[in-house]
Protein backbone atom coordinates (compact mmCIF):
# COMPACT_ATOMS: atom_id res chain seq x y z
CA UNK A 1 0.00 0.00 0.00
CA UNK A 2 1.55 3.22 -1.09
CA UNK A 3 1.35 5.51 1.78
CA UNK A 4 0.12 8.51 -0.84
CA UNK A 5 -3.35 6.67 -0.90
CA UNK A 6 -4.54 6.68 2.47
CA UNK A 7 -7.32 7.99 3.89
CA UNK A 8 -5.32 11.35 5.51
CA UNK A 9 -3.68 12.15 1.73
CA UNK A 10 -6.69 11.47 -1.01
CA UNK A 11 -7.12 15.20 -1.97
CA UNK A 12 -3.47 15.82 -1.67
CA UNK A 13 -3.85 15.67 -5.31
CA UNK A 14 -6.25 18.65 -5.23
CA UNK A 15 -4.49 20.29 -2.50
CA UNK A 16 -0.93 20.53 -3.52
CA UNK A 17 -1.93 22.86 -7.27
CA UNK A 18 -3.95 24.85 -5.10
CA UNK A 19 -0.91 25.59 -2.34
CA UNK A 20 0.92 26.30 -5.69
CA UNK A 21 -1.30 28.78 -6.90
CA UNK A 22 -1.09 30.73 -3.79
CA UNK A 23 2.36 30.76 -3.60
CA UNK A 24 2.41 32.34 -7.55
CA UNK A 25 -0.50 34.36 -6.51
CA UNK A 26 1.96 36.01 -3.59
CA UNK A 27 4.98 36.13 -5.65
CA UNK A 28 2.61 37.86 -8.47
CA UNK A 29 1.21 40.39 -6.07
CA UNK A 30 4.02 41.16 -3.54
CA UNK A 31 6.94 40.10 -6.10
CA UNK A 32 8.10 37.82 -3.31
CA UNK A 33 6.31 35.32 -0.64
CA UNK A 34 5.56 32.23 -2.20
CA UNK A 35 8.22 30.39 -0.59
CA UNK A 36 7.06 31.47 2.91
CA UNK A 37 3.51 30.23 2.06
CA UNK A 38 5.38 26.93 0.52
CA UNK A 39 7.38 26.04 3.12
CA UNK A 40 4.83 25.16 6.52
CA UNK A 41 2.24 23.28 3.90
CA UNK A 42 5.39 21.40 1.87
CA UNK A 43 6.41 20.29 5.40
CA UNK A 44 2.84 19.05 6.78
CA UNK A 45 2.83 17.68 3.16
CA UNK A 46 5.56 15.80 3.16
CA UNK A 47 5.62 14.30 6.73
CA UNK A 48 2.11 12.92 5.49
CA UNK A 49 3.24 11.36 2.38
CA UNK A 50 6.46 10.32 3.59
CA UNK A 51 8.16 6.97 5.02
CA UNK A 52 10.87 8.58 6.45
CA UNK A 53 11.91 10.11 9.61
CA UNK A 54 10.24 13.74 10.47
CA UNK A 55 13.73 15.73 9.69
CA UNK A 56 14.09 14.29 6.42
CA UNK A 57 10.33 15.55 5.64
CA UNK A 58 11.27 19.27 6.78
CA UNK A 59 14.56 18.88 4.42
CA UNK A 60 12.26 17.75 1.53
CA UNK A 61 10.16 20.58 2.12
CA UNK A 62 12.55 23.07 1.92
CA UNK A 63 14.33 21.79 -0.72
CA UNK A 64 10.81 21.32 -3.04
CA UNK A 65 10.09 24.96 -1.90
CA UNK A 66 12.93 25.96 -3.39
CA UNK A 67 12.54 23.60 -6.96
CA UNK A 68 9.11 25.55 -7.19
CA UNK A 69 10.35 29.22 -6.64
CA UNK A 70 12.78 29.12 -9.06
CA UNK A 71 10.44 28.79 -11.96
CA UNK A 72 7.86 30.92 -9.98
CA UNK A 73 10.52 33.68 -9.70
CA UNK A 74 11.87 34.00 -13.41
CA UNK A 75 8.14 34.10 -14.14
CA UNK A 76 7.46 36.73 -12.03
CA UNK A 77 10.42 38.39 -12.84
CA UNK A 78 9.67 38.11 -16.90
CA UNK A 79 5.95 39.83 -16.20
CA UNK A 80 6.93 42.40 -14.29
CA UNK A 81 9.73 43.46 -16.87
CA UNK A 82 7.22 42.56 -20.19
CA UNK A 83 4.48 44.76 -18.29
CA UNK A 84 6.76 47.76 -17.21
CA UNK A 85 5.96 47.34 -13.69
CA UNK A 86 9.93 46.77 -13.23
CA UNK A 87 12.54 48.99 -14.89
CA UNK A 88 16.53 48.40 -14.52
CA UNK A 89 16.64 51.81 -15.07
CA UNK A 90 16.88 53.53 -11.67
CA UNK A 91 19.33 50.23 -10.24
CA UNK A 92 22.24 51.16 -9.05
CA UNK A 93 24.63 48.54 -10.25
CA UNK A 94 26.71 49.74 -7.29
CA UNK A 95 23.87 47.89 -4.73
CA UNK A 96 22.65 45.06 -6.83
CA UNK A 97 26.26 43.88 -8.25
CA UNK A 98 27.65 43.36 -4.98
CA UNK A 99 24.48 42.12 -2.71
CA UNK A 100 24.25 39.47 -5.93
CA UNK A 101 28.14 38.55 -5.48
CA UNK A 102 27.58 38.31 -1.60
CA UNK A 103 24.04 36.17 -2.06
CA UNK A 104 25.71 33.78 -4.16
CA UNK A 105 28.50 32.44 -1.40
CA UNK A 106 25.54 32.92 1.21
CA UNK A 107 23.18 30.63 -0.90
CA UNK A 108 25.93 27.99 -1.10
CA UNK A 109 26.59 28.19 2.42
CA UNK A 110 22.85 28.20 3.46
CA UNK A 111 22.37 24.90 1.42
CA UNK A 112 25.62 23.39 2.46
CA UNK A 113 24.43 24.15 6.53
CA UNK A 114 20.58 23.16 5.79
CA UNK A 115 22.10 19.05 5.51
CA UNK A 116 24.21 20.01 8.83
CA UNK A 117 21.77 21.69 11.19
CA UNK A 118 19.08 20.32 13.10
CA UNK A 119 15.61 20.56 11.82
CA UNK A 120 14.28 21.94 14.61
CA UNK A 121 17.31 24.62 14.65
CA UNK A 122 16.33 25.46 11.20
CA UNK A 123 12.53 25.86 11.71
CA UNK A 124 13.28 28.05 14.37
CA UNK A 125 15.39 30.25 12.68
CA UNK A 126 13.28 30.26 9.93
CA UNK A 127 10.12 31.11 12.64
CA UNK A 128 12.71 34.41 13.61
CA UNK A 129 13.23 35.41 9.82
CA UNK A 130 9.32 35.78 9.29
CA UNK A 131 9.30 37.18 12.60
CA UNK A 132 11.77 39.76 12.17
CA UNK A 133 10.49 40.56 8.90
CA UNK A 134 7.02 41.16 10.05
CA UNK A 135 8.09 43.65 12.66
CA UNK A 136 10.35 45.61 10.38
CA UNK A 137 7.24 45.84 7.92
CA UNK A 138 5.03 46.43 10.60
CA UNK A 139 7.81 49.17 12.37
CA UNK A 140 9.83 50.33 9.45
CA UNK A 141 11.49 52.90 11.54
Amino acid sequence: KHPFFTPRTLLLPILIPVVGFCAGFANGFFGTGGGILLIPILKRIHTRISSEDTSASGKNAYVSALVCMIPLSLLSLTLYVTKGLLSFDGADPSIWIPCILGAIPGGLIGAHLLDRIKPKTVDLLFTLLLLFSGYRMAFPS
